[in-house]
């Protein structure tokens, strides 16, 4: 970190860029809990479950475009500006829906905040990319993500109890809760770096193309990601034990080996080569995914979940630090914007591009027909380099 400030103000500042990853984890957590009392709030039935689904999913659009745009403000205005300005329009934007009755104003303000969270979580991980080196930048990295995966599971539990405790419009105040405990942190910032304000050389998309491989993986991986955990409530749920709390608890242990990976890779594994960890992590999906077609009881889904969670995490933590180290300083904020809309491009893509493969074949051979794409894409790639390095 810089050293020209105090170094309690450095200190706080560290603890800003976690903001992204909290904002991120309360737009996917607080909904779930309440999604059903809202559809009936406005209007129930089929209008009310498709104004509850475009709550859900607004905001990750807003992300999407956001991750486009806000290179531009962050060059202009500076990385700390940006984060400030996006954290407090975070936090009214996703509690004012906490007294909304208007259907058409609480979709426009839940893109809108998905614009705010994905401008955090690009000037977030701008903001380590240009100020960590090395196995430090790699190890924020993984801790990001752990923080993420964390308090997604907390913003969930918290989000249910409070709905149950007050009523279902009390969890969108927790996102000014959020963008308060990070007031501070964020104001303690440097109001900016040569490196993230001086403008990009011409032909900056030219400069990132070292980028693009990492950005399509990133796609990829999500598009996967998304399009498993979609089926798998379904799979889990036909099954004679598939109660909403064994789906529950599916879905908590996948959480916790996202969280175990992410952090074992920035406490132990930063100096691993990032596309190693990428192909390493790809394999352990693949094997999750055959695992989790053959599963038939709760406890034959427990090792091929807890496989495919490391594999997300690791693949995750390897694709950001790659992303990093890939792009130059003055495109870093433009790199993870990229990256976030890629992310949940490849979120909106997986299920749409697979919906009709269960409906024909069924679940399992889903799965299992994501599982041999991996394991055949990476011998293509084996092989490809092979053949370079034998021609060279």
């Amino acid at each position: 970190m810089p050293a020209s400030q105090p170094a309690w103000r450095e200190r706080a500042a560290i603890l800003a860029v976690f903001s992204g990853n909290a904002g991120l984890s309360l737009i996917w957590d607080v909904l779930p809990p309440v999604l059903i009392p809202l559809a009936k709030h406005f209007g129930g039935g089929g209008q009310g479950q498709v104004i509850a689904q475009f709550a859900s999913s607004l905001p990750f659009f807003g992300i999407m475009i956001a991750g486009l745009l806000v290179d531009f403000p962050v060059r202009r205005y500076g990385t700390r500006n940006v984060l400030l300005v996006a954290l407090v329009a975070f936090g009214f934007l996703g509690s004012v829906g906490a007294a909304i009755d208007h259907a058409w104003l609480l979709l426009v303000t839940r893109f809108l905040l998905g614009i705010a969270s994905g401008a955090m979580l690009s000037c977030c991980f701008g903001h380590v990319a240009v100020n960590f080196d090395g196995p430090d930048r790699a190890r924020m990295i993984g801790w990001l993500i752990t923080f993420g995966t964390l308090t997604g599971v907390g913003f969930i539990l918290v989000s249910g109890y409070i709905a149950s405790a007050f009523t279902w419009r009390t969890p969108f105040l927790l996102h000014a809760i959020v963008s308060v405990i990070f007031l501070g942190p964020v104001l303690c910032m440097k109001r900016g770096k040569a490196a993230e304000t001086r403008k990009p050389a011409s032909g900056s998309y030219k400069a990132l193309k070292s980028t693009f491989p990492v950005l399509a993986l990133a796609l990829a991986m999500q598009a996967i990601s998304s399009t498993f955990q979609i089926h798998l409530a379904f799979l889990i749920g036909a099954m004679p034990f598939g109660t909403p709390s064994a789906i529950g608890a599916i879905f908590a242990l996948l959480s916790c080996a996202v969280a175990a990976a992410s952090f074992a890779f920035g406490r132990w594994f930063v100096h691993i080569l990032p596309s190693t960890g990428v192909v390493c992590g790809f394999i352990l999906i693949a094997i999750g995914l055959g695992g989790s077609a053959g599963a038939w009881s709760f406890e034959t889904f427990v090792a091929p979940i807890l496989v495919y969670g490391v594999g997300i995490g690791l693949t995750l933590s390897c694709l950001f630090t790659w992303a990093t180290r890939a792009a130059p300083p003055e495109l870093a904020t433009k790199t993870m914007g990229l990256m976030y809309t890629c992310l949940y491009f490849g979120a909106a893509a997986g299920p749409a591009v697979t919906a009709p493969v269960p409906i024909i074949l069924g679940i399992p051979p889903l799965f299992l027909m994501i599982s041999a794409s991996i394991v055949a894409g990476i011998l293509i790639v084996i092989l490809v380099n092979l053949g370079r390095r034998s021609a060279a």
